[in-house]
Formats: C-alpha cells, sequence, structure tokens
C-alpha cells in the first residue's frame, strides 16, 4: 500500500493527476482492507486523494476527501493535534479558493483554535492561520478585521 501510495504522490507532483489519483486509491483500497476504516493511514489517504484534486482544481471532490481525512483525525487523534488543524486549514483554502469565504472563515478558525492551543502564539502555524484569517477578512472587504 505505502509503494502505492508514494507513487501517486509522485505523479501528483508531477501534474499527472489521472494516475495519482489511480495509484492513491490503489492504496486507500489495501489500507482499508489491511488496517479497517479509522486508522491514520487511512486519514492520510483521503488528505493526499483530496490533494489531488484540489491540484485540478475540483474542489467539491476535494472537500469530500478531506472531510473524510478530518473524521478521521478526530476520531483517533483527537482535536487538540496539529494534523487535525492542518486538516481545518486545507480545507478552509478550500472555501476560499472557491469564494465560500463564510465557511473559509470557520475552518481557519478552528485551525487557529487548535494551533493555539498545541504550539502556542508564537508558532509559525499560529501565524499562518492568523495570515489566513486576515486574507479571509480582506476578500470580503472587511478591511478593519483585516488588521
Amino acid at each position: 500500500a505505502d509503494v502505492y501510495h508514494n507513487i501517486g504522490v509522485l505523479f501528483n507532483a508531477k501534474g499527472d493527476y489521472d494516475n495519482a489519483l489511480v495509484e492513491l486509491r490503489k492504496a486507500l483500497e489495501i489500507r482499508l482492507k489491511v488496517l479497517g476504516p479509522d486508522h491514520p493511514d487511512i486519514a492520510s489517504s483521503y488528505n493526499n486523494i483530496g490533494a489531488v484534486y484540489d491540484e485540478k482544481g475540483d474542489y467539491e471532490n476535494a472537500l469530500v476527501e478531506l472531510r473524510k481525512c478530518l473524521e478521521i483525525e478526530l476520531k483517533m487523534l483527537g482535536p487538540e493535534n496539529a494534523d487535525t488543524a492542518s486538516s481545518y486549514n486545507h480545507i478552509g483554502v478550500l472555501y476560499y479558493a472557491k469564494g465560500d469565504y463564510d465557511n473559509a472563515l470557520v475552518e481557519f478558525s478552528k485551525c487557529l483554535e487548535i494551533e493555539l492551543k498545541v504550539d502556542g502564539p508564537d508558532h509559525p502555524n499560529t501565524a499562518l492561520s492568523y495570515n489566513n484569517i486576515g486574507f479571509v477578512y480582506k476578500a470580503k472587504g472587511d478591511y478593519e478585521n483585516a488588521l
């Protein structure tokens, strides 16, 4: 499964999204059989499949896959985990790319809340969350909150 997964990641890096999806889905199928549905490696598979859809500009399918990833992370890793925060951030980026700024703000705020607890106020990940929230407010024309 790891070999298929790694090949899929490489295809994605090359911009060969269709082959990336084929390989990543092979890895997911094997992982589901061997590990069951609630393993962190399953979350990783969904995350990487979502990333391919993101690269393709297919934000709806990317959101579906990333929500599956997040569901597993919340169940297995908990709500105060760096991987969980990263998933909220990625989902926020997708909403931002779609122009759905209200949902982007919700997701970025969840990410920030975790980052503050896990990494503290001075960590680069926390700064990135503040930056993303600022960009959403700017896109909404709310310059006061953007600052």
